[in-house]
């Protein structure tokens, strides 16, 4: 999903691994805003039914048996 992105005077400078955002802000090596995720701003990414989940199940278990 690509993750958080380290902007330096408004321009994108790296991609931040979580181990090293973690980093960053206990030793305050930088200025970062951490952001706030609510349950639902997360759940909300979940574009997947019970359908489409059913879906990928079988054809993995199809593969599996093909093999």
């Amino acid at each position: 999903m690509g993750g958080f992105m380290l902007y330096v005077d408004g321009e994108p400078c790296l991609t931040l691994r979580p181990d090293y955002i973690l980093k960053l802000i206990h030793e305050r090596c930088a200025y970062i805003d951490v952001p706030t995720l609510t349950k639902s701003q997360i759940q909300d990414k979940n574009k997947g039914n019970a359908i489409s989940k059913g879906f990928v199940m079988f054809q993995v278990a199809w593969s599996v048996m093909q093999l």
